[in-house]
């Protein structure tokens, strides 16, 4: 058995040069998933009081002043609620909160976006 051996060789088509180089690519901006609201939702159910923390509102769901008139964040919030078991008539009072900053939001309840059973259920 004839061993052979390999040679690193250099030909025009393998040099780089610094110009040739390619960036690194940037880094995920760190901040943008911290520019929502963190949501915390109190519910009672059968007598007992309960919070829950929901994920972050997204950055085009806007500021809680958006909040006020119907849009995205209303439908993102009876999603989160679904998926988290919480029935809309259980839900006392909801927080929103970002960089120490704690307020009330309530006002999502307002437009909350719900089916003509969901809301006979409600009353």
């Amino acid at each position: 058995m004839t061993r052979t051996t390999c040679t690193a060789t250099t030909s025009p088509a393998l040099e780089f040069s610094a110009e040739d180089a390619v960036a690194p690519l940037p880094m995920p901006n760190q901040t943008s998933a911290t520019k929502g609201w963190k949501i915390r939702v109190c519910y009672t159910l059968r007598g007992a009081t309960f919070y829950k923390n929901l994920p972050r509102t997204l950055p085009e769901h806007g500021d809680l002043a958006d909040w006020t008139a119907p849009g995205p964040v209303h439908s993102w919030l009876r999603e989160r609620l679904i998926e988290a078991g919480i029935p809309f008539k259980s839900v006392e009072h909801i927080t929103a909160d970002r960089k120490g900053f704690s307020e009330s939001a309530d006002c999502l309840l307002e437009h909350l976006p719900m089916t003509h059973e969901e809301i006979e259920a409600c009353k």
